[in-house]
């Protein structure tokens, strides 16, 4: 989709009463028979002329591509953007490409915008490039750009505006962390794949359906598609599944930003760590995205687990937090086994019941805030800082 607008004469002797003068002028020498004055105002009035035809058909036949080699960087990262300019017509132009510049990328030199001019012969294609840098966490669009073309002596342009735009995920920095222990729940006290209980909600792939296996392990699907029975294959409960609960509100009730940045490190930090070590992790807020954006990721160990974790983080701000919070914002906690590690702000009345909740319907959790709080029972509460710098220890 794109908009369209012009822009005037950028000379006096342009303006419509003045080519209006010319033309009245051009018939007064035509009718007095003074050569010169005739040519001079005929040469005028079809530069003029000529330059609003030249302008008004700039457009035809001219393309503007962009592409972005990177769509998820980490802060500090580079990110390539290019423009391909195509003037597919007879008629040379002036070109000129405007696009906001977001204060999350740096480009150097510094500047407001990105911006390029110039001009384009017939059939000639150009490409222009800028590396620009991610400096902090967010969502980052480029775009959109606005294409301005006139006649070769930029007399006259028209503007157009094309709305495709990039969107740039920057993920938080991962905090330094000390030592992260979790609590033990392999059941029977026997770990890793001779636990004779399997967790139906994770399933690792198929196998040759075996006989004596109960029937709703089977695998249709996988089944047609092979042409013979096949049966799902589930992880032990070896691995413990963590869900990192981050309660955006409370960062926003106390307009705290900066603390609200350094927990979202921490949370990245906690996630990357327990992907890489084989937890099943998962990530719920209380916010309220965009519809086609879900605010939580189910407890899972996929492939791209941390990848949507990671985005999820990139997306978050204190503005998209909810007036009204359900105490517990963490409807995917549920299950057999399942650790809660729940980031805050502080010990609020919306924590506090939470950690209520759970210990009545027996989860296992752990609080991690940004103050210090009164609460007498420090086992399931955690200093941010602590994790941080030192790490904690149930």
């Amino acid at each position: 989709m794109t908009k369209k607008s012009w822009r005037g004469p950028s000379s006096l002797f342009l303006l419509p009463a003045f080519q209006l003068l010319l033309a009245g002028l051009l018939l007064f020498a035509l009718s007095q028979g003074q050569r010169e004055l005739a040519v001079l105002s005929f040469l005028l009035l079809a530069l003029g002329t000529g330059a609003r035809l030249w302008t008004a058909i700039s457009q035809k036949g001219l393309a503007l591509g962009s592409t972005v080699d990177r769509e998820r960087v980490m802060p500090g990262e580079k990110i390539t953007l290019g423009l391909h300019l195509a003037n597919d017509k007879v008629w040379p132009v002036w070109v000129q490409v405007k696009a906001p510049l977001p204060d999350a990328l740096l480009l150097a030199p510094a500047a407001g915008q990105l911006a390029t001019r110039g001009s384009l012969l017939w059939y000639q294609k150009a490409q222009v490039t800028w590396e620009l840098t991610a400096v902090r966490r967010g969502v980052q669009t480029l775009g959109p750009f606005k294409l301005q073309s006139g006649d070769i002596f930029d007399f006259f342009a028209e503007t157009t505006e094309v709305s495709r735009c990039h969107e740039v995920l920057v993920y938080p920095r991962l905090a330094p962390l000390g030592p992260l222990y979790l609590p033990k729940s392999e059941l029977f006290g026997v770990p890793g794949p001779k636990n004779p209980v399997q967790d139906p909600a994770y399933i690792l792939g198929t196998r040759e359906y075996s006989h004596g296996q109960p029937a709703r392990h089977i695998h249709w699907k996988a089944s047609a598609r092979h042409d013979r029975l096949q049966e799902k294959v589930f992880e032990s409960t070896r691995h413990e599944k963590v869900l990192l609960t981050v309660d955006v509100a409370s960062f926003r009730n106390a307009v705290a930003l900066k603390e609200f940045e350094r927990a979202l490190e921490v949370v990245a930090a906690v996630a990357s760590r327990l992907d890489r070590q084989g937890h099943p992790v998962g990530l719920s807020t209380d916010c309220l995205l965009a519809e086609s954006v879900p605010a939580a990721v189910p407890v899972g160990r996929t492939t791209r687990q941390l990848a949507l974790i990671m985005d999820l983080l990139a997306r978050l701000t204190l503005e998209s937090a909810l007036g009204t919070r359900d105490p517990t914002i963490t409807p995917l906690a549920h299950g057999q086994g399942t650790t809660l590690l729940y980031f805050a702000y502080g010990m609020d009345e919306t924590a506090r019941r939470a950690k209520e909740r759970y210990a009545l319907q027996g989860i296992r959790f752990l609080f991690f805030l940004s103050t210090t709080t009164p609460e007498s029972d420090m086992r399931q509460v955690r200093s941010l800082e602590a994790l941080r710098l030192d790490g904690v220890r149930p």
